[in-house]
């Protein structure tokens, strides 16, 4: 019964913890619609047209105008001071809200972090069994920082100190890891066959 009860509240506080960022994204791009939608509005006001199959041009302008500016900012992005200050950003605040870092390496094709480093996907010997985990960063005499998430909830979890000769590594990207979790290990026979490294020793 208490592991059961420990089950609901690690789910319960793991998919909040998951939906605050999504939900903050949601928040913030529907002030900035409204925003833009009613900057442009009489703009399509002097128009002929007021609207375009059923919907008004100042809500087709809002959304160009949201679409144009993430464009920008991406360029931006990837200039020399838009990466500076985007991993300032980052390291200032971002990085302190709970599971950022594993929720943005699940968007980015090659697993890698917004200051350079990389998760990378990995089995994990935690006693008898091994457990779907991600490896987090290396330290300098060979530990690993490991995260061990909770199914459902990818961005929950443990985290574990290893050695190498506890962990495998698994040719999978994070996101695939990661849905693997949500749907609670169904599929991982097909997804890990022939993924699994040779354990490293140290």
């Amino acid at each position: 019964m208490r592991s059961f009860l420990e089950f609901l509240r690690m789910t319960f506080v793991g998919g909040a913890f998951f939906l605050l960022p999504l939900a903050l994204v949601v928040w913030l791009l529907g002030h900035a619609f409204a925003i833009a939608a009613k900057t442009l509005n009489p703009v399509a006001e002097a128009l002929p047209i007021h609207q375009v199959v059923g919907v008004g041009l100042a809500d087709i302008f809002a959304v160009l105008a949201l679409v144009a500016i993430c464009f920008l900012a991406g360029l931006l992005a990837r200039t020399g001071p838009g990466r500076g200050l985007s991993q300032a950003v980052e390291q200032a605040i971002l990085s302190k809200v709970p599971g950022y870092t594993l929720l943005k390496s699940m968007t980015r094709d090659d697993g890698t972090l917004g200051s350079g480093g990389r998760v990378v996907t990995a089995l994990a010997r935690i006693e008898e069994a091994w457990a779907l985990a991600f490896i987090m960063e290396r330290h300098d005499d060979g530990l690993l920082t490991v995260f061990v998430p909770s199914a459902p909830t990818p961005a929950v979890g443990t985290i574990y100190y290893l050695t190498e000769d506890r962990v495998r590594r698994l040719d999978v990207p994070v996101q695939a890891a990661a849905k693997l979790v949500m749907r609670l290990g169904v599929g991982s026979a097909d997804l890990l066959r022939g993924k699994i490294e040779p354990v490293v020793r140290s």
